[in-house]
């Protein structure tokens, strides 16, 4: 039977960023040649990345190879693929390879630079009071899409909040847990807070902040399944969506300059077109003068034989009238004629001179029986 249109994503499957990151994997598995998406998804099957069919896999890839370069474009980044006649490949292939290890060390720099203005970041967070903490988060909770703030209950050092998680037109009821402490979280908290939505105003969905870390098994615990979902920020997760809205952390912009290979190659794919149909004009411009010349030289010769028949015509009706008068004058009179003919007469060509002594000796007969 066909493979339905549609699939389930199967556990462990990449979706999001980590598909763009598997599929960049799989172009540098091979040649440095572009694929396409088919092949690609057939990579991602074969290294068990991906469960599927490549023909249906492949719009999913597609979609997420756009998408990894609309957000690259829109953080002033240099996209990471290349598309072109339903091929895919990495865009640092056509660019200049020292100009490509220059951006990687600058990136990884940048990166370093990040992470430490986010630690120094958090331990400002730690050393605020309450207050000034509580004001911070809350502009933060406001700038991702979180309204109608409330508080439901605090202890020592941490924060209940009740809110709304506004998506476009979806609006979810959200409860809130704030862990000012440096202790990392533990899985009995999730456990905490689904047993206690109720208290949020029934709210569906919970949210975990520390300024600490996260033990492993409470992540597991966030995510599973048939229990109300859970998002569960440590010290860097928090300063990575504070840095995104720019609330406590600005983002300064490093300029780099990337080739537009697209123009280069659409302007070096025009330019041999354009010679190639200057060549071909110049070259039917010469054939058109070259068969002008050939014709040129045919009118010539025609008319030249026909003068030459004329010519022929001419001296075979003079040569008559010699033989007539020939006939009629006698033997002293005869040389007089043929030199009057052959002075009067322009000098013949080779071609006459032969038909004219084929002509001659027809008299010089008549003559001798005279």
């Amino acid at each position: 039977p066909p493979p339905p249109a549609h699939r389930a994503a199967e556990a462990g499957e990449p979706v999001g960023r980590d598909l763009s990151d598997a599929i960049e994997t799989a172009l540098r598995g091979g040649s440095r040649k572009p694929r396409t998406l088919v092949q690609v998804a057939e990579a991602l099957i074969d290294t068990g990345r991906l469960a599927g069919t490549p023909a249906l896999l492949a719009p999913t890839l597609g979609a997420a190879v756009r998408g990894d370069n609309a957000k690259r474009r829109a953080s002033g980044g240099r996209p990471r693929f290349r598309e072109a006649d339903g091929l895919v490949a990495l865009l640092e292939w056509d660019l200049p390879s020292d100009a490509v290890n220059a951006e990687r060390d600058a990136l990884r720099a940048a990166d370093r630079q990040r992470q430490s203005v986010r630690r120094a970041f958090i331990k400002r967070l730690r050393s605020l009071p309450d207050g000034a903490l509580l004001e911070l988060l809350a502009t933060w909770l406001n700038a991702v899409g979180v309204h109608s703030l409330r508080g439901v209950r605090a202890d020592v050092g941490d924060f209940s909040l009740a809110g709304t998680l506004r998506r476009g037109p979806e609006e979810t009821p959200l409860a809130i847990t704030i862990f000012r402490g440096n202790q990392p979280i533990q899985n009995d908290a999730v456990v905490a807070l689904r047993g206690g939505l109720h208290h949020f105003d029934q709210a569906r969905v919970g949210w975990l902040i520390t300024l600490g870390q996260v033990r492993g098994g409470t992540l597991g615990e966030a995510h599973a399944e048939g229990a109300a979902p859970c998002a569960v920020f440590d010290g860097d997760a928090l300063a990575v969506s504070m840095e995104e809205v720019s609330v406590g952390i600005h983002r300064a912009s490093l300029p780099l300059a990337v080739l537009d290979v697209e123009l280069l190659d659409s302007l070096g794919a025009a330019s041999p077109r354009t010679s190639s149909a200057a060549n071909a004009s110049s070259d039917d411009s010469g054939d058109s003068d070259n068969n002008k010349r050939r014709r040129g030289r045919r009118r010539g010769r025609r008319r030249g034989g026909r003068e030459e028949a004329g010519e022929d015509g001419n001296r075979e009706e003079s040569a008559e009238a010699s033989d007539a008068s020939d006939r009629s004058e006698s033997d002293d009179s005869e040389p007089v004629k043929l030199e009057a003919d052959s002075e009067s007469s322009p000098q013949p060509t080779e071609d006459t001179e032969k038909k004219l002594a084929d002509a001659e000796p027809p008299p010089e007969s008549e003559v001798e029986q005279l």
